[in-house]
């Protein structure tokens, strides 16, 4: 794969990859990963089209920004994904399963678009409305949707002013990423190979998140019997930063290190 990827690796330890959201970038992680790195060896990665990565020259789909990614992990790694970044996380373990020996799901799920049958999700109207604003003002856009992530949190106007400073810190994410990645926000479903993982599976929720209900997690626990579930009670849709101190504790509680 010749499109360059943004990798930045600091500490000793187990191998432990951050998967960002939609719209960001890895240095959302900065600050945990620095707590983190007398533990483990964090790899903070820019997803294709956002931050520092290129985007990709071809399609730009979940299962080829999974590949893409997983080109440049070291094997058996712990792979932690927020949101978008847990979809790619999961995809990784399905289609890569040399590079995952652990999951670790923040705010995200197996399926992120609610209907009738699975309400514990993002409204398709909400992903709708920030689709076709994204043609017209996509840097507004993308300020409507960090608002999104912090409401709920009880550090909301902290967290979306700590969003805010940094959404753009290291340039202007692709229009093409930006579409291609509500597209697999809208339209992935992965239930039924979740359900088949074997490999330790952590899920971290905001009590508060209203992007990604906490109902999910009694889900996804019937889902995989062995998947290990914390709510963090007071945080919304990122729970790093709204409670940094309560998720590091939850990953060296739940992580095998």
């Amino acid at each position: 794969m010749s499109e360059a990827i943004y990798k930045k690796t600091i500490g000793k330890g187990r191998d432990i990859v951050m998967l960002h959201g939609w719209g960001l970038h890895s240095g959302l992680f900065e600050d945990i990963a620095e707590q983190l790195a007398s533990q483990f060896c964090c790899h903070l990665i820019d997803l294709p089209g956002f931050g520092r990565s290129e985007d990709l020259k071809g399609d730009y789909t979940l299962a080829t920004v999974a590949d893409h990614v997983a080109a440049h992990i070291p094997d058996n790694s712990i792979v932690l994904g927020w949101s978008m970044g847990g979809l790619v996380a999961q995809q990784m373990a399905i289609s890569h399963p040399d590079k995952v020996a652990e999951l670790v799901l923040v705010a995200t799920s197996p399926r992120m678009v609610a209907d009738e049958g699975w309400p514990h999700g993002i409204s398709l109207d909400v992903l709708n409305d920030f689709a076709e604003q994204l043609t017209n003002d996509y840097e507004q856009t993308l300020m409507r949707f960090l608002a999104l992530q912090s409401q709920g949190s009880d550090s909301a106007k902290k967290d979306i002013r700590l969003l805010r400073e940094r959404v753009f810190a290291h340039g202007i994410p692709q229009k093409r990423a930006l579409h291609a990645g509500l597209n697999i926000l809208e339209t992935t479903d992965l239930c039924s190979a979740f359900c088949k993982l074997t490999i330790p599976v952590t899920i971290i929720l905001g009590k508060l998140d209203m992007l990604v209900p906490v109902s999910v997690g009694d889900e996804l626990k019937k889902m995989l019997l062995h998947c290990h579930v914390r709510i963090l009670k007071g945080a919304g849709h990122a729970p790093f930063i709204s409670h940094p101190e309560k998720f590091m504790v939850a990953i060296r509680d739940c992580v095998n290190v």
